[in-house]
This record gives structure tokens, sequence and C-alpha cells, in this order.
């Protein structure tokens, strides 16, 4: 059989594919910039030899500041540069040195801050089945394929329930049911799963297995109405 043979025979149904990828906060470089000035900043161990310690460190600090102070008052010029200066730097004393355990929690508060966080994307896909298998594409590369001819999978028809997600591209609910077909190789495991949902509320003469949430769900696809039929239909035939 040649591939233009094949590629006839083959279902092709268009959909929206969700996905995430990971951002970097907006941020970033102000917290990045704010652990290393923490980083540099001296500490002490919660003892009492650390606390005393501790103690004549605030000491110098603040004898530095007054010592700027009093500089301050005999140059010539920018007088008011030395003043504020003084004042910083014996202030610095109420936060200087930093206990070992504080400045250990502050340090991995600010890495968290910085990570990437992931964000809801959708991707032009297809679903396509060609008598052996179901595969699902994202922008041209395979997502996912599980095999359907071997009698070896599962299909069934959930409802989908609408959640909260942030970014979810979902349908405001309305008087028919929004249908998904799980389509799962031997084991059900998530990663061999394909979720193809309509994207509209639809009129169906089947009965639903379960219910469904978007979470539950890993990278499904959107298909309009008429093909998500045009799939559902074939792949019934062969349960």
């Amino acid at each position: 059989m040649t591939d233009s043979s094949k590629d006839e025979e083959t279902l092709r149904i268009h959909a929206k594919v969700r996905g995430e990828e990971k951002v970097k906060p907006w941020n970033a470089f102000f917290w990045k910039g704010l652990g290393e000035v923490l980083a540099v900043l001296p500490s002490y161990r919660d003892s009492r030899e650390g606390r005393k310690k501790a103690k004549q460190m605030r000491v110098m600090i603040v004898g530095g500041g007054l010592l700027l102070l009093a500089l301050a008052g005999t140059a010539e010029t920018r007088a008011g540069l030395w003043i504020i200066l003084g004042i910083v730097i014996a202030c610095m004393a109420f936060v200087v040195p930093v206990e070992d355990l504080k400045k250990r929690t502050w340090r991995n508060k600010i890495k968290k801050k910085q990570k990437p966080r992931p964000r809801t994307i959708w991707s032009k896909g297809e679903v396509l089945y060609d008598g052996r298998r179901v595969e699902l594409r994202a922008d041209s590369e395979k997502v996912r394929r599980v095999r359907v001819d071997r009698g070896k999978h599962e299909l069934q028809l959930k409802q989908r329930v609408m959640s909260n997600q942030p970014g979810s591209q979902q349908s405001m609910p309305g008087p028919s049911p929004i249908p998904c077909m799980e389509i799962a190789g031997p084991g059900g495991k998530k990663d061999k799963t394909i979720w193809v949902c309509a994207d509209a509320g639809l009129d169906i003469d089947a009965e639903f297995d379960a219910e469904i949430d978007d979470e539950e769900m890993d990278r499904p696809a959107m298909a309009k109405g008429a093909d998500w039929k045009r799939l559902w239909e074939v792949l019934k035939e062969l349960s």
C-alpha cells in the first residue's frame, strides 16, 4: 500500500491540544539580586558563643556608623551624603548579622520566587486514526499513540465537568453535556491515554461511563462537535 493510499484511509480531525510551558516570573531579576545580597550577609549560629559574636559585630557596625556621622561634621563637601551613609550603616545593626536558620529560610523562599511557573497554552493539533492506532499530535509533533487493533485498549465515554483551572479554554455550561472519549492503552496509564473532547455541548445517543474534570486529563484535545462524532462512531465499533 502506498503512502498516498494510507493517507486517504486515515481519519484526521483538527483539534486544539492543551499543554504547559514554563515561564520565568516577571520579577525574577529582582529576587535574584536580593538573593545574592542575602548570600553575602554575615550570619551566626544560634548558640551562646554565636550570640556573643553577633552582639560584638552589631556594636562594631553601630560604631562604624557613628564614626561616619562624626566625620560628616568635619567634611568640607558632601556632608549630607556622609550623614545618610552613617545612618544606613548604623541601622544595619538591626538586621545584621542574621541567624543561620533564618538566613537559610529566607534564601530558600527567594529561590522559589525565581523558579519558572507553569502556564497553560493551546496548540494546533490533530487526532489521527489509521485503522490500527489513534495518534495525538500537537504542532505537528507526536504527543502519544494508542494501538486499538489488538483488543487491549479501553474506550470510555465521559462527561466533562467544568473546572476553575486558570487559562482553560472551556465552554460555558449549556443544555447539552460536553462529551469526552478516553482512549487508554494496556494498563490505563495516564501517559499512554488520549482524551478527545467536544469543544461544546453535544447531544449523543450513549450513556456516560463517568464524569471527568479538566485537571484529570493530561494534554486533552478539543475538537469540533461533528469531528468528535465521526471519531467516536468509528472507535466505538471496535469496542
